[in-house]
């Protein structure tokens, strides 16, 4: 990767605790650009925000015989996300 950031944690999410998991299949361009072909995941939200992180990213094109090539990959992004515990968050506790 030449570049590039983690799906964010929608807000709505993020109260309470959960686990959240996206598999993205995207395809990387001979130029390093990066489209994503499908994304699957249960939880809709983050799915979205994995989404728009995957097709930002910017990669180091894979070669074949010298030549740059397209390939088509896939991922897994998330994890357990701990949530506010107690109360939503506030200016005290943000």
């Amino acid at each position: 990767m030449v570049r590039g950031n983690l799906p964010a944690m929608p807000i709505e999410n993020s109260y309470p605790a959960r686990n959240a998991v996206a598999t993205v299949k995207y395809r990387v361009e001979a130029s390093g650009a990066v489209h994503v072909l499908d994304v699957d995941s249960a939880d809709k939200w983050y799915g979205k925000h994995a989404a728009v992180a995957v097709k930002d990213w910017k990669m180091t094109p894979a070669y074949r015989n010298g030549q740059a090539v397209a390939v088509e990959c896939a991922i897994e992004l998330g994890g357990y996300f701990h949530g506010f515990k107690d109360e939503p968050p506030g200016k005290d506790n943000q």
